[in-house]
């Protein structure tokens, strides 16, 4: 239960910090972050299913796909071709 509220607390810390960077707030700021979170989770071999969650495998998942997002975005960037 208190896993639950602390998430909750930082979400919310979250969203008003992305409101304040952005100087407006909309229902949809968020969108844009919720396919990367997933995509992380499970690039760190989390069940979507359920399960255990190990905080490390999440974190790995994570650099894996910034990894993946910017040797991408260098295969294409203009300055090669």
């Amino acid at each position: 239960m208190i896993a639950f509220a602390v998430s909750g607390g930082l979400s919310a810390f979250g969203g008003v910090l992305l409101a304040g960077y952005a100087s407006k707030a909309a229902q949809s700021m968020g969108d844009a972050y919720l396919l990367p979170s997933i995509a992380a989770v499970v690039l760190g071999g989390t069940s979507i299913l359920g399960g255990r969650v190990f905080v490390a495998d999440v974190m790995n998942g994570s650099i894996v796909q910034n990894d993946i997002r910017f040797a991408v975005l260098d295969l294409f960037d203009d300055e090669h071709i």
